[in-house]
């Protein structure tokens, strides 16, 4: 047996405006439907593997599955936001650079969630570490 050949189909928005692809999964089921793998495409700069050097290229990324919750309306939600980042030069410009920034976020949101107490005992004084008074 052979692989079977991946098809993405392109969807567009209601506006017309595409750059949203999903594919269909050969066994899985949701629903009714095939489960579909969400993945969103642009524009944007790219290093070269040979040389190393940046060039514009089209770059696609993956969204997620459509039994994790993903929709197009969300894809399509999320190429906006990307694509006026890269307009306006300011915020994660690709879909890796907005997931590092929401774990970066995540992980000061934990840190900064340490109570006294917790920050006491353990940091401060651990208990395998004995007090002795002269």
């Amino acid at each position: 047996m052979g692989k079977q050949k991946i098809t993405w189909i392109s969807i567009k928005d209601s506006d017309g405006k595409g750059g949203v692809r999903y594919r269909e999964h050969p066994t899985r089921k949701h629903g009714i439907l095939p489960d579909r793998y969400y993945a969103i495409r642009y524009w944007w700069w790219t290093e070269s593997r040979e040389t190393g050097e940046l060039k514009k290229g089209m770059k696609t990324e993956g969204v997620g599955w459509a039994s994790d919750g993903v929709k197009p309306s969300l894809c399509f939600d999320l190429l906006k936001r990307i694509k006026r980042n890269q307009k306006a030069g300011k915020g994660p410009c690709t879909l890796k650079e907005w997931r590092d920034a929401e774990a970066a976020e995540k992980k000061a949101e934990v840190a900064r969630s340490i109570t006294l107490d917790q920050y006491w005992n353990k940091l401060k004084f651990p208990k395998n570490v004995s007090c002795r008074h002269p």
